[in-house]
């Protein structure tokens, strides 16, 4: 996935470009679970978003479970999808990266707007 994330993340146009941690065939380590939590010690307060699309991406959900990845992404009608649904963990699904990339949009948007209304003046 990490040369399409990229392509995507380019078209976005992002004010900031988040870091792309991507489990390569190279990688030292597939422990996926290890990894995000090596990378929510570095930055706690950066939101960590999780693609996946098999059943090794379901270690995940521990991470998830102590609030450590803020959203998971799984491929609609995979695997990993398929587990997610079976325990009740709430997640976005895709097609494509094009879904990921309108549905983080949409989140963002919300966001802003949940923050906003939430303001209170004070003098």
């Amino acid at each position: 996935f990490k040369p399409v994330v990229e392509g995507v993340i380019d078209q976005a146009n992002a004010k900031k470009q988040p870091e792309i941690i991507a489990i390569t065939p190279d990688s030292i380590t597939p422990d996926k679970s290890r990894i995000i939590h090596s990378i929510a010690k570095l930055d706690p307060d950066q939101a960590i978003v999780y693609l996946g699309d098999w059943e090794t991406d379901y270690s995940v959900v521990e991470a998830y479970n102590q609030g450590i990845v803020a959203a998971i992404f799984a491929l609609e009608g995979a695997s990993f999808d398929e587990k997610l649904n079976d325990a009740e963990i709430p997640h976005f699904t895709f097609r494509d990266l094009h879904d990921v990339r309108v549905k983080l949009e949409e989140v963002t948007t919300l966001a802003k707007q949940i923050k906003a209304s939430n303001v209170v003046a004070s003098f």
